[in-house]
Formats: C-alpha cells, structure tokens, sequence
C-alpha cells in the first residue's frame, strides 16, 4: 500500500468530520445510570416535587440527594452508617468490575426480626460487641441479608438489655410456680486472684413446661481491693 493510501486511510471521510463538527457523531452507548442508595431511605412524591424521609417526618422539596444525605447524617446515625458502608461497597463492586445492585428494604417485621437475632448472638460468651460497627460485619449482613440496617452498639446493647429483663422476670415468675427448687453456689476466682466470683444456681421442676430446669439466678463479682476493705 502507498503512503499516500495510508493517509486516507486515517483520515475520517467527509461525513465523519462533517458530524464531529456539528457535534452528532455517534457516541459510545453509556452503561445505565445508578440509582442513588440513599432512596433505600427517602421516597419522591413526583406530583409534588417533594423528598420524603422514611424514617421521620422530614420533607424537602425536589430531589437533591446532597441535602437529603445530609438530612441522614444529621439525624439518623445507624442509616447513614449503613448508607456509607453501601456506597464504600458500590465503589469497591465497580473497581472489581462486579455488577451494581440495588438495596433493597425489609418490612418492619422482618427487619425488627433480624434486630433480636443479631442481638442474641451478641449476647452469646467471648462475643465483643465492638463487631457489631466493624465494616467486616457489616458486609457479611449485607451479603446475608440485603437491605437490612445494621444497628449501632449501643443500640444493640440496649436490645440485650431488654431481652435480659424479660428472662429475669419470666424465671422469677417460674420459681414462683414451682413447688419446690433446690439452689447451687459456686466460687472462683480470676487468674492472678485479682478478682473473685459467686454465682447461685437453680434447679427445679417448670409445670409449665413439664422440664426439669437448671438456670443461673445471679453472678456476683468482688474485687482484690474490696475484699481488703471488708476485712477486719
């Protein structure tokens, strides 16, 4: 091929440099766009105009997700956690190449029911609730359960409280309607004698339930220093 074909070649035909000058070349088709992940938390009333909050009575007019995120920040602090881990999430999906996908919302049943699971495992021995806000956790309940709002520590810790004051009154209630109950004491003490523990079990049988139940009552911690002090 001569150098004077190469050149034409390479040059755009008349057409082409015609439409790149008026600007109606033909473009590369653009992937979808996404939709925001904040409207897991906010609807729009397109008749009008107006942003609503799911969480509170909060309105904004038109659909700027600058002010509505902002709205999140301020006064929902387990969404906007929750919101944030989304988008970090969406970033890293789109750096590996992986497909977008939308979250979803849980009705309130469920949602309250993934709030009791998740605190109960909490409240399990040897489980640090510093987890509960850990980016890893949170990815595993997104992956397990999408759409789900993870809840803050202290809220969590809040909800084992609760299900701690149910138990401890649901057992008084039983040793009550128990005939008879025999009680157990054990004693320990920590490595290095720095602190010692008393715990009371009972043992009795439940007639609600036709079992025969073992359950621990209370623990009662004692440390070095307050075992000096009640000495004579």
């Amino acid at each position: 091929m001569s150098l004077s074909n190469d050149l034409n070649a390479s040059l755009p035909s008349p057409t082409e440099a015609t439409a790149e000058a008026n600007g109606t070349q033909e473009r590369r088709p653009r992937g979808p766009k996404r939709k925001w992940t904040g409207w897991s938390y906010f609807h729009y009333h397109k008749e009008k105009s107006i942003s609503f909050c799911n969480k509170c009575n909060y309105s904004n007019r038109g659909r700027n997700t600058t002010t509505l995120q902002n709205h999140l920040r301020r006064s929902h602090e387990d969404e906007y956690a929750n919101f944030a881990t989304a988008v970090r999430q969406g970033r890293e999906e789109e750096a590996d190449g992986s497909e977008y996908t939308a979250t979803r919302t849980l009705t309130a049943g469920l949602e309250s029911k993934m709030d009791d699971l998740v605190a109960r495992f909490f409240a399990l021995p040897n489980i640090s609730l510093n987890a509960v806000e850990s980016a890893e956790f949170k990815r595993l309940m997104a992956a397990a359960s999408p759409g789900y709002n993870v809840k803050s520590r202290q809220t969590v810790t809040n909800r084992i409280i609760q299900f701690a004051t149910t138990a401890h009154r649901d057992l008084k209630a039983r040793l009550q309607a128990a005939k008879s109950f025999s009680v157990g004491i054990d004693i320990w003490t920590a490595p290095g004698m720095s602190k010692s523990y008393l715990a009371m079990t009972a043992h009795f049988y439940d007639e609600q339930d036709e079992k025969l139940r073992h359950t621990l009552v209370d623990i009662w911690r004692q440390s070095l220093e307050e075992k000096r002090q009640g000495m004579p």
